[in-house]
């Protein structure tokens, strides 16, 4: 995507709540009923949505055979966007820690 001065603008990395938050908003399901369908409590969903818990493989192929949503895909968003985020706050460690070796480009 490009800005007005022709520049390349990178979208934010995306997990996969966002997908499913999506979905669920569309086709006007709630939390509760997303839950029992995928066999998890509603704060379950909630902490999902919210990104304090993320998606296991277990329960993303849960939610593709209810959703149709890739499992696949949806691991994939929360893999690109943890890392993303990692890489954000990995300031603070120590000089003497993780240097790489020299062979290292």
């Amino acid at each position: 995507m490009l800005n007005k001065n022709n520049r390349i603008i990178t979208p934010a990395v995306t997990s996969a709540a966002d997908t499913l938050a999506e979905l669920l908003a569309y086709h006007h399901i709630n939390q509760g009923d997303f839950a029992e369908r995928i066999g998890v409590s509603q704060k379950h969903v909630s902490d999902l949505l919210n990104r304090k818990k993320f998606l296991t493989a277990d329960l993303a192929v849960r939610v593709e055979q209810v959703t149709g949503l890739s499992a696949e895909f949806l691991l994939r968003l929360d893999i690109a966007y943890k890392l993303a985020h990692h890489k954000e706050n990995d300031s603070g460690h120590s000089d003497k820690f993780l240097q790489a070796y020299d062979w290292v480009v």
